[in-house]
């Protein structure tokens, strides 16, 4: 037990220390993220879920031998055991990322403080990327990409990040996986997560054509150490909208039109939200509206509630204070922080 407890005080340590948790994000994390990839990408299904059903067995078989054995010391020990275990692999496979300074930080661009005329800019550039995105992509000509294309050009863009935004390098060997229990993470509206345990990125078999290259690239930025969801939605959207295919550009603009617009409908007013709206392909509303209802038609809503009100919990017990909302926040960061790219 006493590994897990010099761990758990490594990881104690990184929490209060934000310099030690930069330090890991930097140095620790690519090491060990680059061996559990290795090892991960040798067999085609998904790990992460074999660890955690293990851990669950393992847990189950001790309340087992506790009744038929009556021994409530042993049984207390080995779940203490395995708890420790469970929550060291969690934090220094992967989970001390959330300690570490916010991108805004590290690439000293302050999150600005909202101005009107600033957002109405991006509004009219965004929409105009937004439309031009999605006709381009429904022109009639072949724009779509293998998941196998799309990571390896995802890859390519990854590798020219300059090295103050504090990505983990790309590795020939990082692939995407298909979580076995798929129709469980359907019905509670996850569409792909990333793997601590064995550092693999997991997508959603569910995942309809504009959502793929966005979530792929959103997991993707997990894999390269960013933990922060606004931070992996504002790296998935300068990744796609600075691809060479349409598609995948149009995912960009289309994966962040849910939070624009709710950007939009609490700054503008009614009359020139409406105008707005108008400006905004019809096709664009109609993809959002078919992919709203194809994903309520998969859910489990006791399940879904519950997995979303204990991810809620996760998220602020891990530093991230706004929660679930913390998606939301892709917008602001799209305002204020200077792509790699450009």
């Amino acid at each position: 037990m006493v590994i897990p407890l010099l761990l758990l005080a490594f990881i104690l340590l990184c929490r209060l220390f934000q310099p030690l948790a930069d330090a890991y994000a930097l140095h620790i994390y690519p090491l060990l993220s680059s061996i559990f990839s290795l090892v991960s990408s040798a067999v085609p299904f998904c790990l992460e879920e074999i660890i955690v059903l293990a851990f669950a067995a393992f847990f189950i078989w001790n309340i087992v031998k506790v009744i038929r054995n009556k021994n409530w010391k042993t049984f207390f020990l080995n779940e203490i055991w395995l708890l420790l275990w469970f929550v060291a692999w969690f934090y220094i496979g992967w989970g001390i990322n959330y300690f570490r300074s916010p991108l805004h930080q590290r690439v000293e661009a302050p999150i600005a403080r909202f101005d009107n005329e600033v957002f109405r800019s991006f509004l009219d550039s965004y929409t105009e990327d937004l439309n031009a995105s999605y006709e381009e992509s429904h022109s009639g000509s072949d724009s779509g990409m293998s998941a196998k294309m799309m990571l390896k050009e995802a890859k390519s863009l990854y590798s020219k990040v300059p090295e103050r935004y504090g990505l983990a390098t790309p590795r020939s060997w990082h692939r995407v996986k298909y979580p076995l229990l798929n129709r469980m993470y359907s019905g509670i509206g996850v569409l792909g997560f990333m793997g601590p345990f064995m550092a693999e990125s997991q997508l959603n078999r569910d995942l309809q054509p504009m959502q793929f290259p966005f979530t792929q690239a959103h997991e993707y930025a997990h894999l390269l150490s960013v933990s922060n969801e606004a931070e992996a939605n504002w790296w998935a959207y300068q990744v796609c909208s600075h691809s060479e295919n349409p598609a995948v550009r149009y995912s960009a603009f289309f994966s962040v039109f849910s939070y624009v617009w709710n950007n939009a409908r609490r700054v503008l007013s009614e009359q020139e939200f409406q105008e707005w709206r108008a400006s905004v392909c019809p096709g664009v509303i109609d993809n959002a509206n078919a992919e709203t209802e194809f994903w309520r038609s998969l859910r489990w809503d006791l399940l879904d509630r519950t997995q979303e009100f204990f991810y809620n919990l996760y998220l602020k017990g891990n530093g991230i204070s706004s929660g679930m909302q913390n998606y939301s926040e892709v917008v602001a960061l799209i305002l204020s922080v200077p792509s790699p790219f450009e």
